[in-house]
């Protein structure tokens, strides 16, 4: 009996997108990894959005394009996404799942990382002072700015409002 023996099955309910809902399975975990592997023996990996009694809602990194319904084989992996870094990958560039995108070999890593981090506690943050007012109420009360913030206007690729 493999490891994926009783965390495996086969068959997918919906494809909408880049999204997967599968029924009738058990124990899986929010932000668990996923591999999905489709009728031709492509490996995608994804990760759950969305769990409840019975279900889950994946997305599949790379797209849905090719699957099938009824022959997708679904496995989790009970557990989080990990990147293995090290100093070595400084300069390098690599994809969303950490593989490298520059024509060279995957360095080894001297430690797993989980690339969820930990949540923002919003109560640890400054409280605004020196808010600006727009006189645009849509802005005004839905995105507060504040003196000295970072800002990014329309065309611009950096700015800054410090006046």
């Amino acid at each position: 009996m493999n490891e994926y023996s009783l965390r495996e099955y086969i068959g997918l309910n919906e494809i909408v997108g880049p999204l997967v809902i599968i029924r009738n399975i058990h124990n899986v975990g929010y932000n668990e990894v996923v591999e999905v592997v489709d009728n031709e023996a492509h490996s995608r990996f994804g990760i759950t959005l969305e769990v409840g009694k019975g279900y889950a809602v994946v997305q599949v990194f790379g797209g849905t394009g090719g699957m099938s319904l009824n022959n997708c084989k679904v496995r989790f992996k009970q557990a989080p996404l990990m990147i293995g870094v090290s100093e070595d990958m400084l300069g390098r560039v690599f994809d969303g799942l950490g593989n490298p995108l520059d024509n060279m070999p995957r360095s080894a890593y001297d430690e797993e990382l989980d690339v969820n981090g930990m949540a923002i506690n919003p109560t640890a943050r400054d409280y605004p002072k020196n808010i600006i007012e727009t006189g645009l109420s849509s802005i005004d009360v839905m995105n507060t700015l504040v003196r000295g913030q970072k800002l990014r206007s329309p065309g611009s690729s950096t700015g800054s409002l410090s006046s």
